[in-house]
C-alpha cells in the first residue's frame, strides 16, 4: 500500500464507471428497474461496486489512520481535502447549472440551495429537488450517488479513533475494533423495520457497507497471513451461489460482500502490478456520474420523444462525464491534495 504497487486506482476508476453503468438502468426505466446482476446476487453492479470502494477504503483509511496514529487531526486533514473540496464545488456548480440548462426553474432556487447546503453538511443528504428533471424516467432525483459519502466520514472517524486509542495494534484490539463493528452491523439490521427517517435511517442505512469496510480492516491487519489463489476464490463464490440458494437474504448477501471484497484484493495485488493511475477521476465519475446522465435523458427526450436505452445513456454520458471528471481532478481535487498540513511542528531547544 505505501509503495503503491497495486492496481487500487484502477479499481475506483472500474468501480465507478460500474456505477454510472448501473444507474443507467434505473435513470432510463424509473426507480423501479432492475439493473445488471440484481436478480441474480440480489445486488445491483452498480451497489458491487460501491462495496469495492468501502473494502478499499477499509485497507486505505486503516493505512493511514495507523501512519497518523499520534497526529489524529493530521489523519482529519487528509480525509477532508480527498474529499469535502470537490464535494463543495460540485454541490454550489450544480444548482447553478441546472438553473442555466433550464433543467429547473429560477423559483426553485431555494430548494437548490437547501439541496447544496445538505450536501455540503452530509449529515441530512436529501438527493431529491422539487420540479427537477420532471419528465425523466426518475424525476427529482439530482444525485443519488452520493448518499453514501455520510458513511465514509462515520468509517473515518471510527477507524481514526481505534488507531488513536491503540486498537489497530494488536490482536486484542482488532478483534474488540471488529466485534464493535459487528454489534453495530447487526443492529443496524435489526432495526431496519423502526428506522423511516432521521438519524435513526442514517444508522440503518450504512449497514451494508459497513461490512465492506470491515473486511477491508481486516484485510490490512492480517495481510501477512491471507493468500491470494484462485481456489480460493472459487470457493468463496462457490459458497456464496449456494448461500443465495439455502440461506435467508440477511446471511448469503453477506456471504456474495465476502466474495466481491476477495476478488477486489486478489485483482488489486497478485502478480505483478505496476502502480497506480497519473489521475485520479473515480471521485469525479461517482459524484458528477447521476446529474450528467439525468441531463443527457433530458436532451434525448427532447430530441427523440423517448427515453434513451441503459446501454445508450451509458455511452452518451461517457464523454461529458469524463471530461467533468478531469476537470475535477486537475482544477479541484489534486491541488487540494497538494495542500500540506498548516500546522508547524515547533522547534527544539538544544
Amino acid at each position: 500500500l505505501g509503495q503503491r504497487t497495486n492496481r487500487i486506482d484502477q479499481l475506483r476508476l472500474g468501480a465507478a464507471i460500474a456505477v454510472v453503468f448501473g444507474h443507467s438502468w434505473h435513470l432510463s426505466r424509473g426507480p423501479d428497474a432492475v439493473a445488471p446482476l440484481e436478480a441474480v446476487l440480489g445486488l445491483g453492479v452498480h451497489e458491487l461496486a460501491v462495496h469495492v470502494f468501502f473494502f478499499l477504503s477499509g485497507l486505505l483509511i486503516t493505512h493511514s489512520a495507523l501512519h497518523h496514529r499520534d497526529q489524529p487531526l493530521k489523519f482529519a486533514f487528509a480525509r477532508f481535502k480527498r474529499i469535502v473540496p470537490a464535494l463543495w464545488v460540485h454541490a454550489l456548480v450544480l444548482p447553478a447549472a441546472l438553473i442555466a440548462f433550464g433543467v429547473v426553474a429560477p423559483e426553485q432556487g431555494e430548494a437548490l440551495m437547501r439541496y447544496a447546503a445538505r450536501l455540503m453538511s452530509l449529515v441530512c443528504v436529501d438527493f431529491t429537488v422539487p420540479g427537477a428533471f420532471a419528465g425523466n424516467p426518475f424525476p427529482e432525483a439530482v444525485n443519488g450517488s452520493v448518499w453514501s459519502l455520510r458513511h465514509e466520514l462515520v468509517v473515518y472517524g471510527l477507524v481514526g479513533c481505534a488507531a488513536s486509542l491503540g486498537l489497530l495494534r494488536s490482536r486484542w484490539g482488532v478483534g474488540v475494533f471488529s466485534l464493535a463493528l459487528l454489534v453495530w452491523i447487526a443492529t443496524a439490521h435489526a432495526l431496519v423495520p423502526f428506522a423511516q427517517s432521521g438519524v435513526a435511517f442514517i444508522f440503518v442505512e450504512g449497514r451494508w457497507v459497513m461490512a465492506s469496510f470491515l473486511f477491508g480492516v481486516l484485510c490490512h491487519r492480517a495481510a501477512d497471513v491471507i493468500p491470494l489463489r484462485a481456489d480460493i476464490l472459487i470457493g468463496l463464490w462457490s459458497i456464496a451461489g449456494m448461500g443465495l440458494v439455502l440461506l435467508p437474504t440477511v446471511f448469503a448477501t453477506h456471504l456474495v460482500l465476502l466474495a466481491i471484497c476477495y476478488s477486489t484484493l486478489l485483482i488489486a495485488f497478485s502478480g505483478r502490478p505496476k502502480g497506480g493511475l497519473r489521475a485520479d477521476l473515480s471521485y469525479g465519475l461517482y459524484i458528477y456520474g447521476w446529474p450528467v446522465q439525468q441531463g443527457v435523458v433530458t436532451v434525448y427526450l427532447k430530441a427523440f420523444d423517448v427515453a434513451p436505452s441503459p446501454l445508450v445513456l451509458f455511452g452518451l454520458a461517457l464523454l461529458p462525464l469524463g471530461l467533468i471528471a478531469a476537470a475535477s481532478w486537475y482544477a479541484i481535487e489534486r491541488p487540494a491534495l497538494k495542500c500540506a498540513w498548516p500546522i508547524k511542528p515547533r522547534p527544539q531547544c538544544a
